[in-house]
């Protein structure tokens, strides 16, 4: 076959290689509004951002032409909008009618939203009961089997965050509002029982299991309520170990600004439980203070001054703590950890010893939970200036197993 020249005539039989800008911009749609009228055409959802009702601005226009008179009655001039997230990997419907869009017989509510899925039935009217359109994914997105039955009438699975040594993490939004949550799907393992158990004394805590926790920080630290007295529940296990007195560890590994010197530090060959304890030490800094005893944006620097123990208690803030809270933090932040204290000691510091009342309410929000306000540990004698008593918020622990 002869060369042919950029001027000649390609035969008919043969299709140039270079599109036309109008062939390049052709979309294929990635939904469909299959209508339930008779006489009614589907609508193809092919932009991101789809707009139906009866006004000339809308991208499907809906006319007395092709809807009978009643159903043009429950129309509004913008009545929904349908947008696709790629982001979120979702489809979700707005409502801006006054007289109401129902998704599956349900009202979505002007200005609110609804998360849309495969074969989703939408409809005007009384109740609903004109149906419109019946909506569908041309690509069937069948993500949501992830998630247990009874979760995915209520809630719709989107894109994959992030894996563990504990199990994934997805993105999820509520059907019904669109609002977003992460879930987490757990690898059940052998250690896991399916109950939980209130680890309300030490002695039953050392007893059951140590677990060290290499990743302590108050991110995994979560409240039952926001109540002043309530559980506190510890998460995120991923890089736990399960071990006994004599068990010694050698990874590197936990969120830098909460992890222990001897974690970091090169000269220790392995680590105990201890580190725990200096972990557990940041989060009482914090909480006191509202402010964390080691911070840097240079990780030499901040890796420095915690394998030194630098950390300054000078702030307006620790004025109004007891001397006895200063003197059990630091006691948690000595460096070297055979001098640090052990959690025995710990329990046994004069700030949590000699607190009777303390202990007393404890045990109440063990047993009897936090919902009734009346049992409140008030302290008569340390008022603030505008003589309501102060109370002390009480930390339980209470973990999964």
């Amino acid at each position: 076959m002869g060369n042919v020249k950029a001027n000649d005539k390609l035969p008919d039989t043969l299709t140039p290689l270079s599109l036309t800008q109008e062939q390049k911009e052709i979309r294929l749609p990635w939904g469909r509004l299959y209508s339930c009228l008779e006489k009614c055409r589907s609508v193809d959802l092919i932009e991101d951002i789809i707009t139906l009702g009866r006004g000339e601005q809308c991208t499907y226009m809906v006319c007395k032409e092709n809807y009978p008179e009643n159903t043009m009655m429950n129309i509004s001039k913008l009545h929904f909008t349908i947008i696709r997230d790629n982001y979120a990997e979702l489809v979700y419907l707005k409502d801006h009618s006054k007289n109401g869009t129902f998704v599956n017989g349900t009202i979505v509510g002007k200005g609110n939203k609804n998360i849309l899925q495969h074969d989703d039935i939408l409809s005007v009217g009384f109740k609903g009961n004109q149906k419109l359109f019946v909506f569908k994914l041309l690509n069937c997105d069948e993500s949501n089997k992830y998630l247990p039955e009874e979760l995915q009438k209520k809630y719709k699975l989107s894109k994959f965050l992030g894996k563990g040594a504990c199990g994934e993490v997805h993105l999820l939004f509520e059907k019904t509002t669109a609002r977003a949550y992460a879930v987490k799907k757990i690898k059940k393992g052998i250690y896991s029982s399916g109950s939980i158990h209130h680890l309300d004394h030490p002695v039953k805590i050392m007893n059951e299991v140590e677990i060290l926790r290499s990743l302590a920080h108050p991110d995994n630290v979560l409240l039952q309520s926001d109540l002043p007295e309530t559980l506190v529940k510890i998460t995120d296990f991923g890089l736990s170990k399960f071990l006994n007195e004599y068990t010694m560890m050698e990874t590197i590994c936990g969120t830098p600004t909460y992890v222990a010197p001897e974690v970091i530090d090169s000269s220790y060959s392995e680590y105990s439980k201890q580190v725990d304890i200096w972990s557990l030490g940041v989060i009482l800094f914090y909480m006191l203070c509202k402010d964390l005893p080691f911070r840097s944006s240079e990780r030499a620097t901040l890796n420095c001054m915690i394998k030194k123990g630098l950390y300054k208690m000078d702030s307006e803030r620790w004025k109004s703590v007891s001397l006895n809270a200063i003197n059990l933090v630091r006691k948690m932040l000595v460096v070297n950890p055979q001098e640090r204290l052990n959690i025995e000691q710990v329990l046994l510091h004069p700030w949590l010893s000699e607190d009777i009342r303390m202990q007393q309410r404890a045990a109440e929000v063990i047993k009897y939970g936090t919902h009734d306000s009346d049992f409140f540990l008030y302290d008569t004698e340390n008022q603030d200036p505008e003589g309501c008593p102060a109370f002390k918020k009480i930390k339980l622990l209470e973990t999964t197993l």
